[in-house]
């Protein structure tokens, strides 16, 4: 029977049709897997195939347990020591960790290879529990910086291409720190290993970190989106005259965040006009409610509204047509950026703006004021809220075509 084996050619399927016709098909669904981790480790199917049949032609049972015939074949193939923890039960997870099992001894056999070091990286990230989008990302920035500076070994990583990597023309700022951070743990992993005698990203200055100004709208721009939400009129029976200028007022004169002001109560319950306040409901963002103070000159525009009956927030397309109107640039958080700027420069308190605007003195600074603002211009962008009634008694647009 063996000799009969050994002069059979193999058909490229997982088992031979001669050892089909001898295996049950419980012990053929094992011996399957089985000659999967042959193949893993590099060895001649044809060898199992042999055995196999030896087995057979001496009516020797494969075992009847087949797990327990299973893990024998493991230990038998170097990978006794997986099998203290116990093996999974499903299908999928045995050959993954079989696949992470064979990462690992050959990274510590060899680890001639770049491309070894990086799959044994991105192994050590997964068992770190590190989401599997991040570990995605890891790797496909490793793998692009071993393909553009053609590096086969670690042992060819230096200062020098690490730099030229990451300070490559046409990439911004903030993706140079990222893959910076992400090479300086590649690299730490295969010092660490004894791959590299030191980390080369040690030796490379960080990225800087790109400073963008904060951008906030003029006076005359603010007063043109409060003119044409005064004015404009919707075909949505819905949304009543006015409804969008209060979404506006409390986007350009509060600190409340647009997904925050989206959530307000219709009925205005979350305000108290008597002490001048609104309180945040608990969100994602704020482990607790949150009281915000607002600008006592709103308070009595904002009574108005609730007393017509008026909603804080009214949705639709006449909300970007007064954005197009005014000539608003397209920058995230504009409104708050521009609240933020000008309620500084009237006053000067990071403590008092975080009450307002619920950040923090770190945040305020780097991302939401502008501190280039005066103190005259300031006055003049809340003096805007005296001129809010006089805008509310123009006549309106005859038509909802005639505002856009």
């Amino acid at each position: 029977m063996e000799a009969l084996v050994a002069n059979a050619a193999w058909d490229d399927k997982p088992v031979s049709r001669l050892v089909r016709t001898y295996l049950s098909p419980e012990r053929l669904a094992v011996y399957e897997e089985i000659e999967a981790l042959y193949a893993a480790r590099g060895l001649d199917p044809m060898h199992l195939c042999q055995v196999g049949a030896a087995h057979a032609a001496r009516e020797r049972p494969l075992h009847d347990n087949p797990r327990s015939y299973l893990q024998q074949q493991l230990r038998s193939l170097g990978f006794g020591e997986i099998l203290a923890e116990g093996l999974p039960a499903d299908r999928k997870e045995r050959e993954k960790l079989l696949e992470e099992t064979r990462i690992q001894k050959e990274f510590l056999r060899t680890a001639t290879t770049a491309e070894l070091a990086l799959q044994h990286y991105v192994l050590a990230q997964r068992r770190r529990n590190v989401q599997p989008g991040t570990v995605e990302t890891y790797r496909y920035v490793l793998a692009k910086f071993l393909s553009i500076e053609s590096i086969r070994e670690p042992a060819e990583i230096t200062k020098e291409k690490l730099e030229r990597f990451i300070f490559r023309p046409g990439v911004s700022s903030a993706t140079k720190r990222d893959q910076q951070s992400r090479l300086h743990g590649f690299c730490e992993h295969l010092r660490v290993n004894r791959l590299l005698a030191t980390n080369p990203t040690a030796l490379i200055k960080r990225a800087k970190k790109e400073v963008k100004p904060i951008v906030f709208l003029d006076i005359a721009a603010v007063r043109r989106a409060l003119e044409f939400y005064a004015r404009a009129t919707s075909a949505r029976s819905d949304v009543p005259r006015y409804g969008y200028l209060s979404r506006f007022l409390l986007n350009a004169f509060t600190g409340i965040r647009p997904d925050e002001i989206a959530r307000l109560k219709p009925d205005w319950s979350d305000f108290n006009f008597e002490t001048g306040t609104v309180q945040i409901a608990r969100t994602k963002r704020n482990d607790e409610n949150v009281t915000l103070t607002l600008v006592p000159a709103l308070v009595p525009l904002l009574r108005i509204f609730r007393d017509r009956g008026l909603k804080p927030y009214a949705d639709g397309k006449l909300w970007d047509a007064g954005r197009r109107h005014a000539g608003f640039p397209k920058v995230n958080d504009l409104l708050r950026h521009t609240f933020g700027s000008y309620r500084y420069a009237v006053r000067p308190s990071f403590g008092d703006l975080e009450q307002e605007m619920n950040n923090s003195v770190a945040v305020l600074r780097a991302h939401y004021v502008n501190t280039s603002v005066t103190k005259s211009q300031g006055e003049a962008y809340f003096a805007l809220l005296d001129e809010v009634e006089n805008m509310m008694a123009l006549t309106p647009a005859d038509s909802r075509a005639s505002t856009l």
